[in-house]
């Protein structure tokens, strides 16, 4: 084992006790039933079952918002171990390793340093009260919240490094979605990374391709249409003015390449040049 090895393992082993550290006080605090078996609980248990039989709900039940992820992900766990209360715990625990994990990261990147990390990782580890009730138990959607919502903000690093990987645009697009639709507390995320992806989708080399794509999408184009008849009317009228009578209407000459008629000359000179 070479000397440079040896810190690399060590921040390994270090960030693996944080994990026992984080597994070992919520088990503590389940053995002495801190966390009561609550009503929210039960609903998810029971979306799970349902599920299971094959009715997927696609809200948390008796509201329109909040989407069943944390339902289809328990259900997962019954259809291993049953329908029991630890397996709901249990999947919670799960996501919250993986926060700390994405965490750890994303702290280390930022600060462009390991010890960051391993503190970020500490302080999760050990949370508030309040975290730790809602990553210890399921109320809906927390656990899932935090893990995308970590997870999108690791892209938005990502993005703003390789501006021109599409890739790591369609995974933030796609997290965007899926932690919006499981729970709303994601647009805390989504709002300040699409800050950075638009950024860096303007400043992208392929930025010219999807802004042509979108002046040319069949649903930009319907909103074009009054201007290019307005446009149409003012040179009809224009011409009345100046042709003799009896004078054919000139005929339009050839639009130059990649141009189009309907786009003003400036908007097509920024977009389409």
């Amino acid at each position: 084992m070479g000397k440079s090895d040896q810190p690399r393992q060590l921040l390994i082993w270090i960030l693996i006790g944080l994990f026992f550290l984080a597994v070992i006080l919520k088990v503590a605090l389940l053995s002495v039933e801190a966390f009561p078996f609550n009503a929210d609980e039960a609903i998810v248990g029971l979306m799970a079952r349902h599920i299971l039989e094959g009715n997927w709900p696609v809200f948390f039940y008796g509201q329109t918002y909040m989407g069943s992820l944390d339902a289809t992900l328990i259900a997962l766990g019954f259809t291993i171990f049953g329908s029991e209360v630890f397996v709901i715990r249990t999947i919670q625990i799960l996501l919250y390793l993986g926060t700390i994990i994405l965490a750890v990261n994303l702290s280390a990147r930022i600060f462009r340093s390991q010890l960051a990390g391993l503190v970020t990782g500490l302080l999760l580890a050990v949370p508030t009260v309040n975290i730790t009730l809602y990553t210890t138990v399921s109320l809906g959607g927390y656990g899932e919240a935090l893990l995308i919502g970590a997870l999108l903000l690791l892209l938005a690093i990502q993005i703003d490094e390789k501006p021109d990987n599409t890739k790591n645009y369609l995974l933030w697009g796609f997290f965007s979605g899926l932690g919006f639709w499981a729970f709303g507390l994601t647009i805390a995320y989504i709002l300040p990374t699409s800050v950075i992806v638009v950024r860096s989708l303007i400043k992208s080399r392929r930025s010219r391709w999807w802004v042509q794509g979108a002046l040319r999408c069949p649903a930009v184009r319907p909103s074009r249409v009054p201007l290019r008849a307005v446009a149409d009317q003012h040179r009809g009228l224009a011409g009345v003015h100046h042709r003799r009578p009896g004078a054919d209407h000139p005929r339009p000459g050839p639009h130059p390449p990649g141009r189009d008629p309907g786009l003003p000359a400036g908007v097509q000179q920024v977009f389409l040049s």
